[in-house]
């Protein structure tokens, strides 16, 4: 990733694989919106977002973090891996 600032989407899911049943992970910056309207950006944060493993794919869940290292911490005690190391 170039800038480590840039959101992704969509993730970069390999096309060998793909399985409704797994999930893919990616660890990524996402910002928050705070208009009601969802027209004014609020701050950026580190975000690890769950994927349904299908074209196009499918967010399931995500989790937010103040860091990039407290979201690493987060994918590492919970075994979820990067896209760069799944299939």
């Amino acid at each position: 990733m170039d800038n480590e600032d840039d959101i992704i989407y969509p993730p970069p899911i390999p096309r060998i694989y793909r399985d409704h049943r797994k999930f893919v992970y990616q660890l990524t910056v996402s910002k928050t919106l705070t208009h009601p309207d969802k027209t004014k950006e609020g701050e950026k944060h580190w975000c690890v977002v769950q994927y349904r493993n299908i074209s196009p794919p499918q967010p399931m869940h995500s989790w937010n973090f103040e860091t990039k290292e407290d979201a690493e911490q987060f994918m590492k005690e919970n075994g979820f891996v990067t896209t760069e190391k799944q299939n």
